[in-house]
């Protein structure tokens, strides 16, 4: 699923859409507060995200040009709207 969520065209993965997180996000001592009382709440660990652009729009083409690259980089690349 991961490989397929790289280079999705719509947004969306094959079970709905799907958001890519790359970066924690920055919160506010009274945010981290309400977070860890959510811990608190539900018994579980709660990881906040910055949300990043959407996935880019991709042609056949294009998506095989990226693979290439990783393939030589032997690194995951994943395309963001400008």
């Amino acid at each position: 699923m991961a490989e397929w969520n790289i280079y999705m065209r719509a947004g969306q993965s094959r079970h709905g859409d799907a958001m890519q997180c790359t970066a924690y996000a920055h919160l506010s001592d009274e945010k981290v507060k309400r977070l860890q009382a959510f811990e608190k709440e539900f018994g579980t660990v709660l990881v906040a995200y910055e949300k990043v652009p959407a996935i880019a729009r991709l042609t056949e083409g294009e998506i095989g040009e990226i693979r290439e690259k990783e393939k030589k980089l032997g690194k995951i690349l994943i395309a963001y709207e400008k």
